[in-house]
């Protein structure tokens, strides 16, 4: 019964922490190839990914999700920009 309390304390704790998105999900929710991310972070004009280990990473989703908000408040400030 302890380990029941445990684990349910332990799963409401983990809902406190973003999502981590892997590559092929963040390129699906920003329909950018491999090469645009990559270009635009040597650039720092896209969130910088946590390292998982020595060739994986991924990116937390909140990251994400504020880019894609910068992006879209500077296309309606910038209309002409954009297009």
């Amino acid at each position: 019964m302890n380990s029941v309390a445990f684990y349910k304390s332990a799963v409401v704790e983990r809902d406190n922490y973003d999502k981590l998105l892997l590559p092929r999900e963040v390129q699906a929710r920003v329909r950018l190839s491999p090469k645009t991310i990559y270009r635009l972070r040597r650039k720092n004009q896209f969130p910088a990914p946590i390292v998982l280990g020595e060739r994986r990473h991924a990116w937390r989703e909140s990251d994400i999700e504020n880019w894609l908000t910068s992006r879209s408040k500077a296309a309606l400030a910038c209309p002409a920009e954009a297009e």
